[in-house]
């Protein structure tokens, strides 16, 4: 009744574990990496009821100089137009050129401080003339390996949360007509684990997706009296610069997996092991297992004597007392000492390594 009880407690506990590793939610575990370099990001340029120009970008470099591509066809690779929605992709094609550098580490040079757009809207009186706020522009920062927009196809839920993002313009910068935008990215990657990862769920090294992103803080300031915007050459300017170095690295983790429950599992058992060793003693010694008993015929046939009747108890004798002859006495002790010999030498301990401890260690070094 008791080992009846404790195996039913002990799978009621199995199929806990298993509906847990079932219905398990990954946590995230934050970490931190201080980079040296960041690569530059790719921008998403867009603006309503009006195309639009990007008349010169100017590299600010580490020794404060600077270099100015006042022909920006190479950096614009597609374009697009939705529901009068004209939009540019900004693609670095000098990432081995043109990195932003860390300037608190020794790097060796050149790479980039900030990087300086100038901007046109082609028909701002258009634009103008279906809105009450002056001609602007928004901007998207993304990472050059993540732009489902353009390119990808999502592979988890997270990738679909991050492109709603960006559809929706959440992680947006303006640029506004006679106004200088500064924009700090700071770099996050989060890795996920995929539906049906065979590893995550067993407890090793999960194949994790990574999805890096890019966080945005902007600022906004009047353009200069002085600058000569009305002149037509560019309606207004923006900054992107690194606002941190520090990248943020959110990783999933599941908190049961196959080998956290044979774990659990195994100290479950020796918790109630331990319980019905205090409270009813320890059984005897059982050196009997499943494949002994799967296995019994072959046993029985190679073993000389019936290993499974062993000679404990004496048969009942027709001579009683005094009567049984002292050598059938003899014969019948040798006997059920043979067999436990037997039975303690294949299944409990091996008895040449005791009669080692009683010889010499020459006598010992002959065997």
């Amino acid at each position: 009744m008791i080992g009846t009880t404790i195996f039913l407690l002990i799978m009621s506990y199995i199929v806990y574990l298993i509906f847990k590793i079932v219905t398990d939610k990954p946590v995230i575990q934050l970490t931190h990496e201080y980079l040296d370099k960041l690569s530059i990001p790719d921008l998403e340029i867009c603006c309503n009821e009006s195309d639009i120009q990007i008349t010169k970008y100017v590299f600010m470099l580490h020794n404060w100089t600077s270099t100015t591509f006042d022909n920006c066809t190479k950096f614009i690779q597609r374009s697009r137009v939705e529901n009068n929605i004209y939009c540019y992709l900004f693609e670095n094609n000098y990432t081995s050129t043109y990195f932003f550098g860390n300037p608190d580490i020794n790097l060796t040079g050149p790479w980039v401080r900030n990087i300086d757009f100038y901007f046109k809207i082609d028909n701002i009186t258009n634009m103008t003339s279906k809105f009450l706020s002056v001609g602007d522009i928004s901007v998207q920062l993304m990472d050059s390996n993540f732009d489902l927009l353009w390119k990808g196809k999502a592979a988890s839920t997270a990738d679909l949360y991050e492109n709603q993002i960006f559809k929706l313009q959440m992680n947006a910068f303006s640029g506004i007509q006679n106004m200088s935008t500064l924009a700090y990215f700071t770099k996050q990657t989060i890795q996920t684990i995929l539906p049906n990862d065979i590893s995550a769920i067993f407890g090793t090294t999960p194949n994790y997706h990574s999805i890096t992103y890019l966080n945005i803080a902007s600022r906004y300031y009047p353009m200069h009296p002085n600058e000569n915007v009305s002149a037509g050459n560019f309606h207004g300017h923006f900054n992107v610069a690194p606002g941190s170095f520090i990248h943020d690295i959110q990783t999933e983790k599941l908190s049961h997996t196959v080998l956290i429950a044979l774990g659990v599992l195994g100290g479950g058992f020796g918790l109630i092991s331990g319980i019905y060793f205090l409270l009813f003693g320890r059984p005897r010694n059982n050196p009997w297992g499943l494949m002994h008993f799967l296995m019994k015929q072959k046993i029985e046939t190679d073993s000389n004597m019936d290993l499974l009747n062993m000679p404990f108890v004496s048969n009942v004798d027709s001579l009683h007392g005094d009567q049984i002859p002292t050598e059938r006495k003899v014969a019948r002790l040798e006997n059920r000492i043979l067999a436990l010999e037997k039975i303690l030498e294949d299944y409990v301990f091996n008895p040449y390594a005791l009669r080692l401890l009683a010889l010499s260690s020459e006598e010992s070094l002959e065997f």
